[in-house]
């Protein structure tokens, strides 16, 4: 069965039954969200397709009134809804809220008030009732309770369908003439244009409170709008072209005869989906719970995606590099120990960040083999890269964040090797992982555009370039899936206005905005303007100039995680225009000493000791390799 969703305006799809429980799981969708599914003849919410599963934990959301009930005398707006749909009636109204509309909703009662009498003068007193409509509403006691009030009391009433519902008769007797909106049936620029035209009408122009030069109301009136209605996606291809995702022209109405003939087409699918649903269900709950399946999977090399076709050129690259790399996977391949982790030889009494260190040395090693060897069914690491995923699968997709710097580095690094799994093998059980791991880090973003400690929001969260980089790489990596992760391209615009203002003159940057400047976050300064899509290449060329200027040339100036970042950033170097020259330049200017630098056993001897490094080596070792495999690493051309 093909699912195509739509929201913010824009269409995804289709995906698979899988795919779309992965999405609502880690909540990238909701209930009330618009879905189209094969043999439906018209858009629906998401809570109506076959197959899909809400638990609780979806619907009853701990969730944080996002402004200050009203509480003047001016004309308010009383909300009526069911808490399960908290979630997205708290967005609709804070959205209201910002356009200057006064608010009231049950989340302003004072405590030890009588909440009943609070409510039912709080309906009495309002100018205009508005109900959010959802099944969960309409089997609301209080809800009715509150409908009949408003109803009795003769107050102006507007009702938002957030899904298709049907109501119960009394009720359906009493809104029958009344005013409403389909949410689930308009794209949101329509939507949000119907629900202001009703508002005003029945506020008139002392509704709200307008802020000057910023009347969000005057400036969605002012947008155009192709469509009124959602349109049915053309799925002939089995892909949805950029034209399709924006749902342009008007719905083509569908006369009685044709209405019938669908109907008798949507019966006789709809056996054939029950039956590949049962299939497709038996075939899920045998692979999803046991993390030893998510590495079967795989596709072949001339199936990868296009950011990892040049991997297939790791033997065509330097005879001499190609046997550092491959003596120092062959090191990295004996270290890994029994349940597929790789840690390193800092022994405490109470070490609290052991774990954090294994999951990062873990998701670094196994980029480090699948850069080498992009599969899961075959390669000479095989084993090592089946036992690390299933290491990196045995705890849920977001894990405990804990506090301090530790969770930070991490849970990007981690999260990275997951999604770079997940690309390679398409396994939809890797979602339940891959998904809750990468919108912790999109939600996890402070305000200011970077990261900070503990994935501190506050503002005084130490906030820098160093951790930022980390999790600006996993967040671009979980840009190549095929996944709507909410917030993610906001997310790279605010990463990249964050690391441009760590810029410095002279090319260098600075750990944290305005102080500190670290040269060797030079790279990574530089990388993150390439992978965010930033388009101030001069910063960046000014940047990988320096480098190049001040490169080491012995072991005692070698700073590994320098290292790490100058090759990443000059592999992305294609991403600028005009930056190709710098990637053909650094590849042709490798020192010699670096390679010679390397221990008998394959790992890297100590250089300029750098933040973090641990006292085996093995650190600095993954570091090593993943700069010597840039050159392959990713495909940006």
């Amino acid at each position: 069965m093909k699912i195509f969703l739509y929201k913010n305006d824009e269409q995804f799809g289709p995906y698979s039954l899988g795919q779309v429980q992965a999405f609502i799981d880690t909540k990238s969708f909701r209930p009330t969200d618009s879905a189209w599914y094969d043999g439906c003849t018209e858009w629906t919410t998401l809570s109506n397709v076959p197959g899909v599963v809400f638990t609780p934990e979806n619907l009853h959301q701990h969730l944080v009134p996002p402004f200050e009930a009203y509480t003047g005398d001016k004309p308010y707006i009383f909300i009526s809804y069911a808490h399960a749909d908290g979630d997205v009636v708290f967005r609709e109204i804070k959205r209201l809220h910002e356009a200057g509309y006064r608010i009231w909703y049950d989340e302003g009662i004072e405590p030890g008030n009588d909440w009943p009498q609070h409510i039912a003068q709080a309906v009495v007193n309002c100018f205009l009732f508005l109900i959010f409509i959802s099944p969960r509403s309409a089997s609301s006691e209080n809800c009715r309770n509150e409908i009949n009030l408003a109803l009795n009391r003769k107050k102006k009433f507007l009702a938002i369908h957030l899904e298709e519902t049907e109501l119960p008769l009394g009720l359906e007797l009493r809104m029958g003439d009344l005013q409403a909106i389909l949410k689930y049936r308009l794209p949101q620029a329509t939507y949000q244009k119907k629900v202001y035209a009703s508002l005003e009408k029945h506020l008139g122009p002392k509704g709200r409170d307008i802020t000057p030069g910023n009347d969000l109301v005057a400036q969605a009136f002012a947008q155009k709008i192709d469509s009124e209605e959602l349109v049915a996606p053309a799925i002939a291809s089995g892909k949805s072209s950029k034209s399709e995702q924006k749902n342009k022209g008007a719905r083509s109405s569908i006369d009685s005869s044709a209405q019938n003939k669908r109907k008798g087409l949507f019966w006789f699918g709809l056996a054939g989906f029950i039956l590949a649903l049962a299939i497709l269900m038996f075939s899920w709950s045998l692979n999803k719970t046991d993390p030893e399946n998510l590495a079967q999977n795989s596709k072949i090399t001339n199936r990868l995606p296009s950011i990892f076709h040049s991997r297939v050129n790791a033997e065509k690259i330097d005879p001499a590099k190609a046997k550092a790399i491959e003596k120092g996977l062959d090191w990295l391949a004996r270290q890994q120990i029994a349940n597929g982790a790789w840690e390193d030889g800092v022994k405490k009494k109470q070490d609290l960040n052991l774990e954090y260190r294994r999951l990062a040395y873990t998701g670094l090693a196994l980029m480090n083999f699948l850069t080498k060897e992009p599969s899961f069914s075959r390669g000479k690491y095989l084993e090592n890269k089946k036992k690390a995923l299933h290491f990196l699968t045995l705890i849920p997709g977001k894990v405990n964040i804990g506090t301090g710097n530790h969770s930070c580095y991490s849970h990007p690094m981690r999260t990275q090797a997951l999604c770079e799994a997940y690309l390679i093998t398409k396994d939809e059980n890797l979602l339940q992982f891959v998904g809750p791991a990468v919108q912790s880090i999109i939600d996890g973003q402070n305000p200011n555009g970077g990261w900070a400690y503990g994935y501190g929001r506050g503002k005084g969260a130490h906030t820098d370039l160093s951790v930022t980089s980390w999790n600006v790489q996993a967040v671009k990596m979980a840009a190549f899936m095929d996944f709507p992760f909410v917030g993610i391209d906001k997310c790279l615009e605010q990463a990249a206005s964050y690391v441009e203002k760590c810029s410095l003159p002279g090319g260098k940057f600075a750990y944290i905005v305005g102080r500190n400047e670290r040269p060797s976050l030079a790279g990574a300064g530089a990388y993150c303007l390439a992978l965010t899509g930033s388009k101030n290449s001069a910063i960046a060329f000014r940047t990988m100039n320096q480098i190049i200027f001040d490169q080491p040339n012995k072991l005692s100036d070698l700073d590994s995680y320098a290292f790490y970042y100058n090759c990443q950033a000059f592999a992305a170097a294609p991403l600028f225009e005009g930056g190709i020259e710098y990637s053909q330049k650094w590849n042709t200017n490798l020192p010699s000493f670096i390679l010679k630098a390397q221990n008998k056993a394959g790992f890297w001897e100590q250089g300029a000791h750098f933040h973090g490094e641990d006292e085996g080596g093995l650190f600095r070792t993954l570091l090593m390799l993943l700069s010597l495999q840039s050159e392959y690493r990713f495909n940006y051309l």
